[in-house]
């Protein structure tokens, strides 16, 4: 069950990861 858990929240860390990244990105391209 623990182990269950922490791929659970290790896969939401990498989803808002990732959108924090994208966000960034975009917001780059529109400042520059």
């Amino acid at each position: 069950y623990i182990f269950l858990h922490s791929i659970i929240k290790f896969i939401i860390v990498v989803g808002v990861f990732s959108i924090v990244l994208i966000n960034v990105d975009l917001l780059l391209k529109r400042l520059f």
